[in-house]
């Protein structure tokens, strides 16, 4: 009987250590899961802020190409200003060449 009976101590004891060593895996998985879960919300911030970024970049682009456009626009427009002036400042300058002769 106190053979049964050691046998069965030492099994329960067997049994303790094992329950201990599966609570303690456990409570590691449980945190690492944890741990995982925090950096994917995290990695997900980051990603939709760099989306929002990406589409505030591309507008700024957008936004940056009609200015070039219009500017080229401009441009245009006062290089035949100027063309235009420089002749009739020739045509007054031939003018009044004839005049004061």
């Amino acid at each position: 009987m106190n053979f049964l009976r050691g046998r069965l101590e030492a099994q329960i004891l067997r049994l303790k250590e094992a329950v201990e060593r599966v609570t303690k895996e456990s409570d590691f998985l449980r945190c690492k899961e944890s741990s995982s879960q925090d950096e994917i919300r995290k990695l997900h911030r980051q990603l939709r802020d760099l989306r929002e970024d990406f589409t505030t970049t591309r507008q700024k682009e957008a936004d940056m190409k009609d200015r070039k456009i219009e500017l080229e626009k401009k441009l245009e427009v006062a290089k035949a200003e100027n063309i235009s002036v420089g002749s009739h400042l020739q045509y007054l300058k031939k003018s009044t060449f004839f005049i004061s002769l």
